[in-house]
């Protein structure tokens, strides 16, 4: 949902960059480029099943507590991570994607969702605080 798609050169400086971020949370034994990332994943595969801890987390992340003027952009980031998932993951969710939605409402709703908030969030933005704010009363 970027401004184009990664080069494989690009994608392998992601996952290495990513696996820094887990070595330094803790974790061993991180893939390193794209190709050791899928294999990583496909020999997950057979452990993964959907458990009770699954399905709490999941179903929270489809209905968090966002306040209401948010949860349609909220709606189409779901949407778009889990049109990203792999259809087994989709189908062990119970969250099929159906075929050929993703490309014809869910992409160009969350690129331009993205887009949005990335030009938002490159914006200087002033903020004034007042003593209410700050002791969090009104």
């Amino acid at each position: 949902y970027g401004a184009g798609r990664l080069t494989d050169a690009e994608q392998d400086r992601y996952v290495e960059e990513m696996s820094e971020v887990g070595h330094r949370l803790g974790a061993t034994d991180l893939p390193v480029t794209t190709k050791e990332l899928a294999e990583s994943l496909e020999a997950f595969r057979a452990e993964c099943e959907l458990g009770d801890q699954a399905k709490e987390c999941f179903q929270f992340l489809l209905r968090p507590p966002v306040p209401v003027p948010v949860s349609g952009a909220y709606g189409l980031i779901v949407a778009a991570a889990v049109g990203m998932l792999p259809t087994w993951a989709q189908t062990m969710l119970r969250v099929p994607v159906p075929p050929g939605f993703d490309p014809l409402a869910i992409r160009p709703a969350a690129t331009v969702l993205t887009r949005t908030i990335s030009w938002f969030m490159s914006q200087p933005r002033k903020v004034e605080l007042d003593d209410r704010m700050l002791t969090n009363q009104q």
